[in-house]
């Protein structure tokens, strides 16, 4: 499995501790997803990482948003958005697994969090940079 290390730098910091642990370990559940999913493990398993990752992704969401609304931040609305959409599009990716229409849930699902990762988390994300002091 790829290391955070290898993907993680500095300039990926948006300089709110808590959100940068967080946004660290939603990379490290996402590589743990790509694991599994590559490495042909078990239904069981690749359920179980998954649900980790949804349940972070949650605790991660509101305690963002949370420091958002507190510095006033301009985009608070438009990343809540996105939150729902991330959550809703894991929640169809999984309805498609369990409806066993697995090839399209690994290939969409591997597709969405690299996308998710680069689009949101090192793109939108960063812009609370300039609000975190």
């Amino acid at each position: 499995m790829q290391s955070i290390a290898s993907i993680w730098t500095d300039k990926m910091n948006i300089g709110i501790e808590p959100l940068d642990d967080h946004h660290r370990t939603i990379l490290r559940l996402m590589l743990e997803v790509r694991a599994e999913v590559e490495g042909k493990k078990h239904d069981d398993d690749i359920r179980a990482v998954l649900s980790a990752l949804v349940s972070y992704a949650k605790y991660h969401f509101l305690a963002e948003e949370r420091i958002m609304l507190e510095r006033g931040f301009p985009e608070l609305e438009l990343q809540r958005a996105e939150h729902r959409w991330f959550m809703e599009k894991i929640e169809q990716l999984t309805a498609a697994y369990g409806a066993g229409d697995e090839t399209a849930f690994q290939k969409d699902l591997l597709e969405h969090l690299k996308a998710w990762f680069a689009n949101h988390i090192l793109t939108k994300d960063l812009r609370l940079k300039e609000f975190a002091h």
